[in-house]
């Protein structure tokens, strides 16, 4: 039975703004460390300014959620239970990085935990491909902002 667009519309809106959320929720922590993270490492300056995570965030995670409802509203349901499970935790663990990396200061093991969810990310994008190609470059965005992410960790780990 084919899903009228109020419903859509309905339903969409608590994920839409649970990702939009996130996105700001991330930034601002970003942005608050920033500072922080320009004056632990006083030799060398990281080479990307607050205003590309703030970008990068908010959009990464919009597109998460117009990606995971475009996935729940196509018919093709071959893989959905994997592409759904795949989709939360990759969402889950990367908002726990926060946590290692900025709150207990794990950089070494924040940054294992980015590669696992980089890895996850993956497996999603293989998966939301394989259900419909189009709905899985909406998740290009997370991917920049985790190789953001990475490059940001692998600096505290080595500098």
């Amino acid at each position: 039975m084919p899903e009228t667009l109020s419903n859509f519309k309905i339903r969409s809106a608590p994920l839409l703004l649970l990702c939009a959320c996130t996105g700001v929720f991330f930034a601002f922590i970003l942005e608050q460390y920033w500072p922080k993270i320009q004056a632990d490492r006083m030799t060398l300056k990281f080479p990307i300014s607050s205003a590309v995570f703030y970008i990068f965030c908010i959009s990464a995670y919009l597109m998460q959620g117009l990606a995971f409802l475009f996935l729940s509203a196509h018919s093709k349901r071959a893989f959905y239970e994997t592409a759904f499970l795949l989709f939360w935790a990759q969402f889950i663990l990367s908002v726990l990085w926060l946590g290692l990396f900025f709150g207990l200061k794990l950089f070494g093991l924040a940054f294992f935990e980015l590669l696992s969810v980089l890895l996850i990310l993956s497996a999603a994008f293989y998966f939301f491909r394989a259900i419909k190609k189009t709905i899985s470059y909406l998740l290009l965005p997370s991917y920049c902002l985790l190789l953001i992410l990475v490059i940001l960790n692998a600096w505290f780990v080595i500098v």
